[in-house]
């Protein structure tokens, strides 16, 4: 495909807080890796930074974008998502875990439609799901989330 012709598979971009290792990462490496190429484009954001996760990658095609966000609450990392989405015109964003899903408000602004969140465990920080903090962030973050994806009743 020259440079010229405009790609029309959907991109898909899935979000992520490092890419390093974990079920969720190898998850996220088998999917790309394994999608009809014919049928999707994939990037994977991550807040922070990549890892060795990145090497497993078969498809040269496939961008990793490190945002590097700051520790604590790093407000600029928000306006890097949405230039970055308003840019590469993701028809998904599939945020995952808790680290993540305020960014289906982000993505929604910046006109994704479809925005899909993944919860693939709990939290470090609350083994539970109990937390009322990060409980009230679902919910706040819930009306801008088309689809969930989990991987137990919990």
């Amino acid at each position: 495909m020259s440079k010229r012709e405009i790609d029309s598979r959907p991109l898909v971009m899935h979000v992520i807080y490092r890419f390093a290792t974990g079920g969720m990462e190898n998850g996220i490496v088998n999917l790309v890796n394994q999608l009809p190429h014919e049928s999707y484009r994939h990037v994977i954001v991550c807040l922070t930074t990549s890892g060795e996760f990145e090497s497993r990658i078969q498809r040269p095609d496939i961008d990793v974008v490190e945002l590097h966000k700051r520790a604590g609450k790093d407000i600029a990392v928000y306006w890097r998502f949405f230039r970055l989405v308003k840019k590469l015109r993701p028809a998904i964003v599939h945020t995952r875990n808790l680290g993540t899903v305020d960014l289906s408000i982000v993505a929604k602004l910046a006109g994704v439609p479809v925005r899909i969140h993944g919860e693939h465990g709990w939290d470090n920080s609350d083994p539970t799901g109990t937390n009322r903090k990060y409980l009230a962030l679902r919910r706040l973050c819930r009306r801008f989330i088309s689809r969930y994806v989990t991987v137990s009743l919990d």
